[in-house]
């Protein structure tokens, strides 16, 4: 009796040994993947502290049937950003636009002139211009 009780020990100890390596792998690749999102969460949260954008003057061409709009738009954070990464929301709806910067990158303290065509209706309507990683700002205009 003593020699399989022996047996039945070292086959418990083996097989908790083998559950506890693979536990561990388990667990320590769970918390390597937890400290990369963390990572990734605070610089991105360090570039939303550093992104600000400022709407300016928005002025319209046309009529209530069909008009264009050209919204000033101010780079009022510290990060530089890409304006073909901005959405454009009139009204709700996301809307094409062109600017008038030749580069694609976008400066502290610069201001891009956006223009969206073809837009209709008329008395008060809302614009947010959202940047790549959320940051935004929204305005109202008047189409007479």
């Amino acid at each position: 009796m003593g020699f399989e009780t022996s047996v039945v020990v070292a086959i418990f100890l083996i097989a908790f040994l083998f559950l506890g390596g693979t536990y561990y792998n388990g667990w320590a690749a769970s918390q390597d993947n937890l400290q990369t999102a963390k990572e990734d969460n605070n610089a991105l949260m360090l570039e939303k502290t550093h992104t600000s954008i400022s709407i300016g003057e928005i002025n319209y061409t046309g009529s209530n049937t069909s008009y264009t709009i050209t919204v000033d738009v101010t780079n009022t954070g510290s990060r530089v950003l890409d304006w073909e990464q901005i959405d454009v929301l009139v009204d709700g709806e996301l809307t094409d636009y062109n600017t008038s910067a030749d580069t694609h990158t976008w400066s502290p303290e610069e201001s891009v002139t956006f223009t969206m065509d073809n837009l209709n209706g008329s008395d008060w309507h809302r614009i947010k211009f959202v940047t790549e990683n959320g940051i935004g700002d929204y305005a109202t205009y008047h189409i007479n």
